[in-house]
């Protein structure tokens, strides 16, 4: 990962994976089943190739693509518990957002995009149509967005100040998820806390 702060090509949670040598990273379901798998990565020009071994079948994704955009490979798996392994191979960059493992079965599925220090100001360097491709990938029906404890303490009126200077990006960031995902509840909440 980088500390670049520039706008540019980050998932979900405005941040990428890099890899610009050799990498490789492994999940396993720990018993629990799964019947399908997502690769979030970004597509790009001389962009690198990705090698998926899901329970040791290999599987090679070409991450080079004309323009920057969202790249989601879709794996169906047999219901069960599985291990995964991503590699790059280090000979071009590639940058991955994430894996999802999910079963298709009843129930509720919920994406927690946090990260530990973002704020809707970080978040807003993300690029937009990448971002929008990702949310609309994930189908989401309810869109929450949850303040952490930086922003929630800036809506205390003593620290009106400091509201102030947090709340334009903020209304931006929600008012841009929001309309990635057209016809989706959004609603805000924060943390509860005494003062």
């Amino acid at each position: 990962t980088s500390k670049d702060m520039t706008p540019g090509a980050y998932g979900l949670t405005g941040m990428g994976f890099d890899a610009i040598e050799p990498a490789w990273a492994a999940i396993e379901t720990d018993g629990s089943p799964a019947s399908h798998l997502e690769v979030l990565y970004l597509r790009q020009p001389g962009g690198g190739a990705l090698s998926l071994d899901v329970d040791g079948v290999p599987l090679a994704i070409d991450t080079a693509f004309e323009r920057e955009a969202a790249g989601i490979e879709y794996v169906a798996l047999p219901d069960g518990p599985h291990r995964v392994e991503l590699r790059a191979d280090g000979h071009a960059a590639t940058r991955v957002y994430g894996v999802v493992l999910e079963r298709e079965a009843p129930g509720v599925i919920v994406d927690q995009l946090g990260v530990n220090g973002m704020t809707p100001a970080i978040a807003l360097l993300s690029d937009e149509p990448i971002v929008h491709e990702l949310l609309e990938a994930r189908r989401p029906d309810v869109l929450a967005v949850w303040l952490g404890a930086n922003e929630a303490s800036e809506l205390w009126p003593r620290r009106a100040w400091m509201w102030r200077m947090s709340a334009r990006p903020l209304r931006r960031w929600v008012a841009t998820l929001c309309r990635k995902v057209c016809g989706v509840t959004c609603f805000l909440t924060r943390a509860a806390f005494a003062q």
